[in-house]
């Protein structure tokens, strides 16, 4: 990962008296620092007078001169920029003296608690870029460098427990195969040099962690220019010691091979390399590789060999193609560092050039092969077969583009580093400004991985590109409105919702409703802040006997956007809701007894309440399906909603309601799951509860269940999330040590989050859940099971139920339309959200609009609204460019569509209407000046669904 500034336990502490002589090469290093002053330039031995002290330190170094020294080479200004070194101790300089000597002002930091190199890369940060509106900005790792080397980063010789070949075979083997430089890494072991002529040699470790508590496996940390062998550590712990080195990198080795989880993956922070093709192994890391680059982590994929015997096939299968002026360790280390590299599989396509020219990115390879450009996702975004040269028009929604070379001759492959690619959205100011925008070409701003707290009101490169602002608060007309649906009640199941919303005033005198579902005052759920007290957000379930609050912090600006989240996770007993701010979690979750069901016929509103609005812009709202993680949340800040994540459906999937609940007294079609001879049955269980019953069999120490074959569900689909969810009910006096839902048999499916049964809690309900993200086979078993070693224990479970989860709503800033127009959801449910038909405007006007909806009839034949509501749904000055329906149902015999007031205004009489699509034919393209509804009339009885899609634009 593109190293953060680092939190490790160094402290930085000042020399008592600093020897510096010459006019332009010498660095003032700070090595010591108690609590006398900080010196303020060479001649103050004794500190500036009133100076900080040690305990005035407040964990930053802020720079307001203009030079920087990295590792005392290569000057950088920052023109006003800071940098920050996050360590348990550090220090604070306040002014370093700009009217005396250079050497006076001048600051040297080791490379490896920057960011990267600064001095490297700041030519490789391109200014703002724009594609079709879109404007973002790129970092491209590859720098023209006077030559290419070949190089190993991970192999083993007997310094190794299981190496086979001493140090000295092995790097002379690895010079014989024409390699230019390696890395010697054996397990948690420091090898010297064996001084082999002709072949660079770098001094490294693949630390085994042993004390860790990271996922299933053990992770191998490489150490990669290594000045010691580390103490060993949690795997975090590694990776920092790792950086804190002068010159040193950490790398993440074959995760995969380790059994590591991809959430224990993306949990490490700061290791700069990951290997994705080792040796035999193949691409063993290239899918968690494109998840982390598609959340907005950045890291370099590496390619070695982790070879322990020359002669083993093993050996010389992978290696690393460094871009650098000279052969020595710092040049190939600050390279690797700033990604200025490939991956080639040995006798591979060599690349001959890569170029970034504007936002088209260019590659020339040696021989004729499939190039492909991938983006988020590992989408394929393009594909030129058997060719040697190949071109890219960056769009800026790719959020990465990486090049995959595959030789038409052999297959052997080469891979390029990812070319980073961050939004900059246009028409915030007083994001942009403070961002420091002004001087891309200058720095690095814009990465998603450079913000190293998320709760920044200025970091964010998922700016609003578009805004509903409501002009004044009012109690005469509602907020954003989306009608009472199916898919907008969660009933006593979890949901999460997240709102993107500027105040004028954060400490406002009255309450402000984000958004709720309010039918009554004892049957809805609000996410509001509060009159009784500004400082804090609240959630409440049915009124005001279950309201869960918590504060927030005092540094939003006013005027500033803020993404508030909550989530709400809904037990057998009480309901624990947790709070968000953009993507970080607000202090601790909170619990409370159930409220009950949050089901009601009320409308969602959005910056307001049936009938009352409140000053502010709204850029974003969502609602889920599901309780959303911490690591979602953030995600979700950082890169948006998922595609696979906006398919939230709240239709349920076992098909048999029987095998939900066994209301018929039968356990129907679930299976026994067992090792041995255990079973389950129907029973009438705890409280004559109609449920099922699990019983351990003779064979002890098995896990023993149910299941139930997916062919017993609607039929699931690929690269969705579906939630199997079921309560338990484990009596006293058993001895199961887990019981837990999961996935069997379903081919390449991913968990989510998955959730054991407190075995404590006995004698109660308590309901238990997995989430699982299903590949292209999506068929096998929901299973339920408990390991127990006594035969006869027994457990019960009822409640089953599957569904698909994700978004069921997700208002995105692209589909707001002109006011009064509609907010298009962008999720399956197309639960489209309207704006109050006064009060609101765009934050940034748009020329052309579009109205979406769908009208269905059941053997009737009465006007609807186009829309849903009877209001207008145009915007003043349009002019209709064409209405399109796809006719589901029956012929409707003819029909018109009005404006409200004149019945035939847009459509005149059209007749024959069979299902399918249908381009109408418009009467009138403008409007009458005054009536802006569209109401759609067939003059017959009707059974079917019409649904619309308005385009237009505004004169």
């Amino acid at each position: 990962m593109l190293p953060k500034t680092s939190s490790g336990t160094g402290a930085i502490v000042r020399t008592t008296n600093p020897t510096l002589t010459g006019a332009k090469t010498d660095s003032l290093v700070i090595t010591a620092l108690t609590d006398g002053k900080i010196p303020y330039h060479k001649d103050d031995t004794d500190g500036l007078v009133d100076g900080p002290t040690k305990t005035d330190v407040d964990s930053a170094i802020s720079l307001k001169h203009a030079a920087v020294s990295i590792d005392g080479t290569s000057p950088l200004s920052l023109s006003g920029q800071a940098i920050s070194l996050k360590n348990d101790a550090a220090a604070a300089i306040t002014e370093v003296d700009t009217a005396a000597t250079p050497e006076n002002s001048t600051l040297k930091i080791p490379a490896s608690k920057q960011l990267y190199d600064h001095a490297a890369t700041k030519a490789n940060v391109h200014g703002i870029v724009s594609y079709q509106g879109r404007n973002y900005q790129l970092f491209n790792p590859y720098v023209s460098k006077a030559s290419v080397y070949q190089g190993q980063l991970h192999c083993h010789s007997t310094g190794s427990t299981d190496g086979v070949n001493s140090p000295t075979d092995l790097v002379t083997a690895y010079k014989n195969a024409g390699y230019d430089f390696i890395c010697l890494t054996d397990h948690n072991a420091l090898t010297a040099d064996p001084s082999v002529a002709g072949i660079l040699f770098i001094p490294g470790v693949e630390q085994t962690i042993t004390n860790s508590s990271a996922g299933s496996g053990i992770p191998h940390i490489g150490h990669i220019n290594a000045d010691a062998l580390l103490v060993n550590g949690t795997p975090q712990e590694i990776i920092e010691g790792i950086i804190l080195e002068s010159n040193a990198l950490a790398s993440l080795n074959h995760p995969e091979w380790s059994s590591l989880t991809d959430n224990t993956c993306l949990s490490l922070e700061d290791f700069q390399l990951m290997e994705i093709y080792v040796s035999t192994l193949l691409d063993e890391g290239v899918a968690l590789w494109d998840k982390m680059l598609s959340l907005g982590k950045p890291v370099w994929g590496t390619g070695t060999d982790d070879c322990h015997n020359i002669a083993a096939a093993t050996f010389n299968k992978y290696s690393v193609m460094v871009y650098a002026d000279e052969l020595t360790v710092s040049a190939i280390i600050d390279s690797l560092r700033n990604g200025n590299f490939y991956v080639l599989q040995t006798d591979g396509p060599t690349i001959s050039a890569i170029t970034l020219a504007g936002n088209v990115l260019s590659i020339t390879v040696s021989e004729a092969s499939t190039i492909e450009f991938i983006g988020k996702d590992a989408r394929a975004l393009q594909t030129d077969a058997a060719a040697t040269t190949a071109s890219y028009t960056i769009k800026g929604n790719e959020r990465y583009v990486r090049i995959k070379i595959t030789a038409d001759s052999d297959s052997k492959i080469a891979l390029t580093q990812p070319i980073i690619i961050s939004p900059i959205w246009s028409g915030y100011g007083d994001f942009i400004g403070q961002r420091g925008h002004e001087n891309l070409e200058t720095g690095v701003h814009g990465l998603p991985e450079i913000i190293d707290n998320p709760v920044n009101f200025l970091s964010n490169t998922r700016l609003p590109s578009q805004a509903i602002q409501m002009v004044t608060k009012t109690s005469t007309i509602p907020g954003v409105v989306v009608a009472d649906n199916d898919a907008l009640n969660f009933g006593t199941e979890d949901f999460s919702g997240i709102v993107r919303v500027s105040l004028p005033d954060w400490t406002p005198t009255g309450t402000v409703y984000f958004i709720g579902k309010y039918q009554d005052a004892t049957h809805d759920w609000l996410f509001y802040k509060s009159i009784a007290d500004p400082t804090t957000i609240r959630f409440l379930i049915n009124g005001l006997t279950h309201v869960f609050e918590s504060s927030l912090p005092d540094e939003i600006p006013d005027t500033n956007y803020a993404e508030l989240g909550f989530t709400v996770s809904v037990g057998r007993t009480n309901t624990t809701v947790t709070f968000y701010l953009n993507g970080v979690q607000l202090g601790s979750s909170q619990s409370s007894a159930n409220g009950g069901t949050v089901t009601n016929t009320g409308d969602v509103a959005i910056l307001g309440l049936i009938t009352t609005s409140y000053k502010g812009k709204c850029s974003h709202a969502s609602l889920f399906n599901y309780c959303l993680s911490a690591a979602q949340m953030l995600s979700i800040f950082n890169n948006g909603i998922e595609d696979y994540d906006q398919w939230g459906s709240q239709t349920e999937l076992i098909t048999d309601a029987n095998d939900t609940h066994f209301g018929d007294g039968d356990i129907n079609n679930w299976l026994a799951y067992t090792n041995g001879n255990g079973t389950c049955v129907y029973n009438a269980g705890p409280g004559a509860e109609k449920c099922a019953k699990v019983t351990v069999g003779a064979t002890a120490g098995t896990y023993t269940g149910g299941r139930l074959d997916s062919t017993n569900c609607t039929a699931m689909v690929a690269y969705k999330y579906y939630r199997f969810s079921v309560d338990v009910y484990i009596p006293s006096g058993q001895h199961f040590t887990s019981v837990i839902v999961y996935w069997s048999g379903f081919s390449g499916r991913t968990e989510l989050a998955a959730l054991t049964a407190d075995i404590t809690k006995v004698d109660q309900w308590q309901r238990i859940w997995s989430i699982g993200l299903l590949a292209a086979t999506v068929t096998g078993y929901v299973t339920l099971v408990g390991y127990s070693t006594t035969t006869g224990d027994i457990f019960y479970f009822d409640n089953a139920s599957l569904k698909q989860v994700g978004a069921v709503l997700d208002l995105e800033p692209e589909g707001i339309q002109p006011a009064p127009g509609q907010w298009l959801d962008a999720s399956a449910n197309k639960c489209h959200a309207m704006q109050p038909p006064a009060g609101s405007s765009l934050a940034r006007p748009v020329r052309t609009f579009e109205v979406r909806w769908t009208n269905t009839w059941a053997g009737t034949h009465e006007a609807q609204n186009i829309g849903g509501v009877d209001q207008s749904v145009l915007p003043p000055n349009c002019y209709i460019e064409s209405i399109i329906g796809v006719i589901a149902g029956t012929t409707i015999e003819d029909i018109i569509i009005g404006d409200g007031s004149d019945t035939d205004r847009w459509v005149a009489l059209t007749t024959g209407l069979a299902a399918g699509t249908t381009s109408f034919k418009l009467a009138n393209r403008i409007s009458d000046g005054t009536n802006y509804k569209l109401v759609v009339d067939p003059d017959a009885n009707f059974t079917g669904s019409i649904t619309w899609t308005v385009k237009g634009i505004l004169l």
